[in-house]
C-alpha cells in the first residue's frame, strides 16, 4: 500500500529539498536502474543526501529496489540498485481524431500497457463526442483494473489549433461540425470529474515530445520538429518545455505560407501556397504531371497518377539516382528549405527533427537539405543548425501520438510532484 503523503499536486517546489528530489528522479528516468553512489556523483550530491532522497521516495512507493548490483574492480560491498516503479501511476492517453478515438494505457515508463480505438457515436455533436471521450478515459481505466487513484493525467490529443492554457480548441480542423472557440477542457472536466489533472494539446504536439524518449540529451535543445504525412503538423520545444504561443499557434508550420503565387489547391485553412499542400502527395501528383513531356512513360510516373505510390518509393528511387525521382524530391526540398530558412530566422532552433513520411526520406533528400541551408550564406543558418530526421515511425501512428502525450503528462506530473 503506498503511502500518500504528497504535498498538493501543483505547488511549485520551495526549497533545496525538492528540487533535489527532482535531480534524482530526473537521473532515475534516464537509467534503468541505478545505485546512489553514482547518483550522487553524477549530480554532484553527497551521498547521504541521495540516501535519505531515496529512502523517502521509497518509502513512498515511487521507486522500488532491484536488488544488489556488482562490486567495483578493488571488490567491497555490492551497491543496492534502484528503479522507478513503473506501476506507483498510469496515464490514460487519448487522441480524438476525425474518425475515432484512441485511449491508450501507460506506466510510468510510458510502456502502453493497453490501447484500444472507439467510434463516435455522433461524430458532428460536440456534446455528444466530449461525452464519447469520457466514456472512452472510464472504460480504458476499468478494462485494465485501475481506480481513479491509479491515474496521474489523462492527457488528450485534438487536431486542428489548440490553445493548452486556456483549455480551448480554437478550430477542430476535421472535425468542423463541434464549431469553433470549444472550451473542451471544461467540458471534458465535467464529464470525468475523477481526475484532476486533464490535458488537452494538439496532436502533433504530443507526438513531436515523444522525441525524448528516444533522445533525452535532445531536452537540453532549442527543437523545432516538422511532420509531414497525410496531414502536417509540427512544434517547437525549448529545453524540454512545449512552446505554444500567445493563443496556441507556435508549431503550425503546415500553415506556414510558403509559395502565396500556388493556386493549383486550396489548404483547409482556406490560403493558398501553405507548406501542408506542397509536400503532399496530391502535390507530387502535380509535379508529376509538370514533368509528363520528359518522364511520361516512366513506370513511377503512372504509379504516382494513380495512387500507387507512396513518399517512400519516391525517396528510394532517389536514392538510387534515378533523375524523374530527384526531381520531385528536388521540388519537395525547396519547400522544406523555405520553411527551415524562415523558421530558423524566426525561432532560431538549435535543432530541426523530420518526422512523418519525411522519416523515410533517404539519403538524398536529407544531404540536399542541408547542402542548401549551408548554402545561404549571409546567416550561415547552415554552420549552427543540426537537421536530423525524427526516431519516431513514419506513418504518425496514433500510439505515438499517445505515447509522446503519455510522456508529456509523466514529465509535468513528477515535475510538480513533492514528498516530505
Amino acid at each position: 500500500m503506498v503511502r500518500q503523503t504528497m504535498i498538493g499536486k501543483s505547488r511549485k517546489p520551495k526549497n533545496i529539498k525538492f528540487h533535489n528530489q527532482r535531480l534524482v528522479l530526473s537521473l532515475m528516468r534516464q537509467n534503468a536502474v541505478i545505485s546512489a553512489s553514482e547518483i550522487a556523483q553524477r549530480i554532484n550530491l553527497s551521498i547521504t543526501t541521495v540516501v535519505k532522497i531515496l529512502a523517502v521516495l521509497q518509502e513512498n512507493g515511487l521507486i522500488k529496489s532491484m536488488g544488489k548490483g556488482s562490486s567495483t574492480d578493488e571488490g567491497g560491498k555490492k551497491p543496492e540498485l534502484f528503479a522507478i516503479n513503473e506501476s506507483y501511476k498510469h496515464v490514460i492517453a487519448i487522441y480524438a481524431g476525425p474518425d475515432f478515438i484512441q485511449a491508450a494505457v501507460t506506466d510510468l515508463n510510458c510502456r502502453v500497457i493497453s490501447h484500444h480505438n472507439y467510434p463516435y457515436k455522433v461524430p458532428e455533436s460536440l456534446e455528444q463526442s466530449m461525452q464519447d471521450i469520457a466514456d472512452c478515459a472510464r472504460a480504458a481505466m476499468e478494462e485494465n483494473g485501475l481506480q481513479p487513484d491509479d491515474i496521474c493525467a489523462i492527457p488528450v490529443g485534438f487536431d486542428g489549433i489548440v490553445d493548452t492554457e486556456s483549455g480551448i480548441i480554437y478550430y477542430p480542423i476535421h472535425n468542423s461540425g463541434w464549431g469553433r472557440n470549444i472550451p473542451a477542457q471544461e467540458m471534458l472536466e465535467r464529464r470525468i470529474p475523477w481526475s484532476q489533472n486533464i490535458v488537452i494539446n494538439n496532436g502533433s504536439r504530443y507526438f513531436s515530445y515523444g522525441i525524448f524518449l528516444e533522445h533525452p540529451e535532445y531536452r537540453d535543445k532549442n527543437i523545432l520538429t516538422i511532420l509531414a504525412a497525410t496531414s502536417t503538423g509540427g512544434c517547437l520545444i525549448d529545453h524540454g518545455k512545449l512552446i505554444r504561443g500567445a493563443h496556441g499557434f507556435m508549431g503550425e508550420v503546415g500553415h506556414v505560407i510558403i509559395q502565396p503565387a500556388y493556386r493549383k489547391r486550396r489548404c483547409l485553412c482556406g490560403r493558398y501556397g501553405c507548406f501542408e499542400t506542397l509536400v503532399s502527395m496530391e502535390a507530387v501528383r502535380e509535379y508529376a504531371a509538370e514533368l509528363a513531356g520528359e518522364y511520361g512513360d516512366h513506370p513511377l510516373y503512372s504509379r504516382i497518377m494513380d495512387g500507387e505510390a507512396m513518399h517512400r518509393d519516391l525517396f528510394a528511387l532517389a536514392d538510387q539516382g534515378d533523375a524523374f525521382a530527384r526531381s520531385i524530391v528536388d521540388r519537395l526540398v525547396s519547400v522544406f528549405e523555405s520553411l527551415i530558412h524562415n523558421a530558423a530566422l524566426l525561432c532560431d532552433p538549435d535543432l530541426v527533427a523530420i518526422g512523418g513520411a519525411f522519416t523515410e526520406g533517404g539519403a538524398y533528400f536529407l544531404e540536399e537539405l542541408r547542402a542548401r541551408i549551408s548554402n545561404q550564406s549571409f546567416f550561415e543558418i547552415g554552420n549552427k543548425l543540426s537537421i536530423v530526421y525524427s526516431a519516431l515511425d513514419a506513418e504518425y501512428s496514433i500510439v505515438n501520438i499517445n505515447v509522446g502525450a503519455a510522456l508529456y503528462a509523466v514529465d509535468e506530473y513528477l515535475r510538480t510532484l513533492e514528498f516530505v
